[in-house]
Parts: C-alpha cells; structure tokens; sequence
C-alpha cells in the first residue's frame, strides 16, 4: 500500500516537470541569451516532454495496474494549470484583477511555455492555435492522448 501512494506521489511530481523548463525558458526569454537560443532547441524541449508524457504512461501502468488511476495521476497537475488558465481569461475578460489571477497567471503560463513553440509551428496544430487558452487545452489534449497511449502500450506488453 505505501508503494503504491509512493509511486502516486511520484507521478504528480514528475508531472511537474515543464514548470521548471517553462521558468528556464521564461528566464533566458528575459535576458539576451534568448537570441542565441536557436528555435529548434525550444522545438525538440517540447516534442521531449511529448515523449516524455508518453514514458509517464508506460511507467504508470506499469506500477499502478488500472488505467483510470494512471491516467489520473498522470494528468492531475496539468488539468489544475488548465483550469488556472481558463479563470484567468474568464477574470481578464470581466476585468476582475485580483492578486490570486495574477499568482495563477505566472504558473500556468510557466507550466504550458514548453509545449507553445512546438504546438504553434505544427501544421496540423496550427489552425486550432489562434489564441492562448486554444493553444493551453490543444496542449492538454495531446498530454491526455499521449499518457493514454503509453498506458495502452503498456497493458498490451504486459499481456503478452
């Protein structure tokens, strides 16, 4: 049982992966290192965590055996930020400007800055990428996929 929850904890931590690199990318957007950083760097940052969302649901299928919790635990940070994300429009759009949307601004904004250059330059993304909180629920649509995919893979090799 203390596995499990480990394991559990352990997800949702992974999870917060992008926050770091979305504060490293933030941080080099601010200072003119960001200039001598090419766009494919940024492209292959987010097509990485794409892959990287992939091997989460590999390795939670592999330890929690039920494909709800996986995905779950897999998807609980990013469902948080987008849900941050569509406050923040709905306060911006009644102009309700309060100290709490700006908090959430920041890290959501953060968390999503890895995937925006990839998902805005995919052709077949492209369309769907007309304004941010488009772009924030494509990116979490992708996660979604790509975790459940990596959970599918898994329960199909381990049923061999």
């Amino acid at each position: 049982m203390q596995k499990i929850t480990l394991i559990r904890i352990g997800l949702i931590a992974a999870s917060l992966l992008p926050l770091p690199l979305g504060y490293l990318i933030d941080h080099l957007m601010h200072n003119q290192w960001f200039y001598e950083v090419p766009w494919l760097v940024l492209r292959l940052i987010g097509a990485g965590l794409f892959v990287y969302w992939f091997a989460l649901g590999l390795f939670a299928m592999r330890f929690l055996r039920n494909v709800r919790h996986s995905l779950i635990f897999i998807n609980a940070i990013p469902a948080v930020m987008l849900s941050l994300t569509l406050l923040w429009v709905v306060l911006i759009e009644q102009n309700w400007f309060t100290q709490p949307s700006a908090i959430s601004e920041f890290y959501h904004q953060l968390y999503y800055l890895p995937f925006m250059n990839l998902i805005v330059n995919l052709p077949l993304l492209r369309s769907f990428a007309t304004s941010y909180s488009t772009i924030v629920i494509v990116t979490f649509a992708l996660l979604l996929i790509l975790s459940y995919g990596g959970v599918k893979l898994a329960t199909r090799i381990s049923r061999r």
